[in-house]
């Protein structure tokens, strides 16, 4: 009867230490992919704002373009007789 108690007692520490590590590795867990996805999400908005960027210069230089076309053509048609 008392090494079944000892027996049962063991068991229950055994029990008791693999859920708290299973607990501490779960939260463990939780940290890393929260931590996984805030990268995640600056990463995304990062590129989201080189993206913006890149149409923006090239905006830029198709209205830098135009607008030189547009005043060469207007030269060319003042300067004809």
């Amino acid at each position: 009867m008392k090494g079944q108690r000892s027996r049962r007692h063991d068991l229950q520490a055994t029990f008791d230490r693999a859920r708290d590590a299973l607990v501490t590795a779960s939260r463990e867990r939780r940290v890393i992919e929260k931590l996984k996805e805030r990268r995640r999400r600056e990463f995304e908005a990062t590129e989201a704002r080189r993206e913006e960027l890149e149409i923006d210069e090239s905006n830029a230089r198709r209205h830098e373009r135009a607008t030189r076309e547009g005043l060469a053509r207007r030269q060319a048609e003042t300067a004809t007789p």
